[in-house]
């Protein structure tokens, strides 16, 4: 197959990127549900997704920490992901208390106002092997600060200027593919930095499917309890 997707999730599901490299068309499409986009994206190779996969039992997971010292100055966008026991969470104040039995650190916000999307994305890869084979993570400061030559980002990311920025480094067809997609939703249903997240890490699933994507951390690769492997791609 020569198809590739690349994935970030949005306030009203998940954005998906998709490259058909034969005829380099490049197009945008919105799934109300991780187990939707994988139903939706059954013929492509790879889908690189902005969501942490494998999770730790207790300690920060290597991937994050190796992820934060590449990107230096741009570390603080990389937050820790939650350990496995926090998902059973059904609230923020359960979620941190069980995070907190764990691994002796609460949860931060920015990581609960993920841990749906988290829960979402392992139920439907614990159910679909298949689809662990294809599905990776990545992290976007990463992917851009790869495609940037090894340098972070200079502006954040949800300023117009590193709006432009990001966007910039794009090739041209997913520049093109940008601009179409752009007018379609509102933005309070899908932000600009959700598109250009699923654009970048659509050029990492490129990556991968050529076997010239870099791991942090590098391999060997760690697996969680479960078997899902904890590293990003970039």
């Amino acid at each position: 197959m020569s198809i590739v997707t690349g994935v970030d999730g949005c306030r009203i599901g998940w954005v998906a990127a998709t490259h058909r490299l034969q005829s380099d068309e490049c197009s945008i499409a919105v799934c109300s549900t991780f187990a939707d986009l994988l139903a939706s994206t059954k013929d492509s190779a790879e889908i690189a997704v902005d969501i942490p996969i494998g999770l730790s039992e207790n300690a920060p997971r290597p991937t994050d920490l190796s992820a934060r010292r590449f990107l230096g100055s741009r570390a603080s966008s990389v937050f820790p992901a939650p350990c496995r026991a926090s998902l059973a969470g059904t609230s923020y104040e359960s979620a941190s208390a069980l995070s907190f039995a764990a691994s002796g650190k609460k949860l931060s916000k920015q990581t609960y106002a993920i841990i749906s999307k988290i829960r979402e994305v392992d139920i439907a890869l614990r159910a679909d092997i298949a689809a662990q084979q294809r599905v990776v993570e990545v992290h976007p400061e990463v992917c851009f600060a790869a495609l940037n030559h090894d340098q972070p980002m200079a502006h954040v990311k949800k300023r117009s200027a590193g709006e432009i920025e990001r966007l910039a480094l794009l090739p041209a067809q997913y520049q093109a593919a940008f601009a179409t997609a752009r007018p379609r939703w509102l933005h309070k249903q899908v932000a600009t930095d959700d598109i250009l997240d699923a654009l970048v890490a659509l050029w990492t699933a490129s990556r991968v499917l050529s076997g010239s994507a870099r791991s942090f951390p590098p391999l060997p690769v760690v697996r969680d309890s479960v078997g899902l492997p904890m590293r990003i791609l970039a």
